[in-house]
C-alpha cells in the first residue's frame, strides 16, 4: 500500500458499516507494524461489504460510483478452511467471484487480477502456468476450498474481461515483517 503513492484504492471488508471496516484495517496495520506509516491511509476508501451479495454488499449508488472510478481489481477475498466442503465456500468464492467480474463489466471494463492457488494443480508433479486449461484436474480435487477455487477460476477464464490469475502457495507479507495471514478469517 505505501508503494501506491497518489493511487486511489477502494477496499471492500466485511463489516457492518464504514467505520467497523475502517478499523479492521487499522488493526490489521498495526498487526502488521505498518501504523507508524504516516497517510498510509490517506488515498484508501474502505467499504463495508461482502463480495457475495448483489453489488458487493454495497449501495447501488456506491458500487456504481466506484466502478465509474475504478480500472484495475485484485480478487484476494476467499473463505479458507481446508476442513470443510465445497458448499461452505461456495458464497465467497465462487458467487463472490461471479459478483467481482460483474463489476469488473459495470460501467467500463476493469483488468483483473484473481489470487486462486497452487493447490488448483492437485498432481504437483509438473508446473502450470496462469493461462493453461485446468478443466483435467477436478476429479483429483477433494479439498472443498480448492474445488472453490478450481470452479472460480473456470468462472474467470470464461468472464471475457481481462484477467489474469494468480496462483500462490500462501499470501503472507513481506520477509522484513513477522505477521503473514489472518488468524481469525
Amino acid at each position: 500500500l505505501a508503494a501506491c503513492g497518489e493511487k486511489t484504492i477502494h477496499c471492500i471488508v466485511r463489516a457492518s458499516s464504514n467505520a467497523q471496516a475502517r478499523e479492521r484495517i487499522l488493526d490489521k496495520l498495526e498487526e502488521c507494524g505498518l501504523e507508524s506509516q504516516g497517510g498510509l491511509l490517506d488515498n484508501i476508501h474502505v467499504w463495508a461489504g461482502d463480495i457475495s451479495k448483489p453489488f458487493l454488499g454495497l449501495d447501488q449508488v456506491n458500487h456504481d460510483a466506484i466502478a465509474n472510478q475504478v480500472d484495475t481489481v485484485i480478487h484476494a477475498a476467499a473463505y479458507v478452511n481446508h476442513m470443510l466442503e465445497y458448499e461452505h465456500h461456495r458464497a465467497a468464492n465462487v458467487i463472490g467471484t461471479k459478483n467481482i467480474i460483474d463489476f469488473c463489466k459495470h460501467t467500463t471494463e476493469k483488468r483483473l487480477a484473481y489470487i486462486s492457488s497452487t493447490s488448483v494443480n492437485p498432481t504437483m508433479n509438473r508446473l502450470v502456468y496462469e493461462n493453461e486449461p485446468i478443466d483435467g484436474f477436478a476429479q483429483d480435487i477433494s479439498n472443498g476450498y480448492v474445488q472453490s477455487k478450481w470452479v472460480a477460476e473456470q468462472i474467470v477464464q470464461k468472464a471475457n474481461v481481462p484477467a489474469i490469475i494468480f496462483r500462490p502457495g500462501e499470501l503472507g507479507c513481506d520477509s522484513k515483517r513477522k505477521h503473514f495471514w489472518s488468524k481469525t478469517d
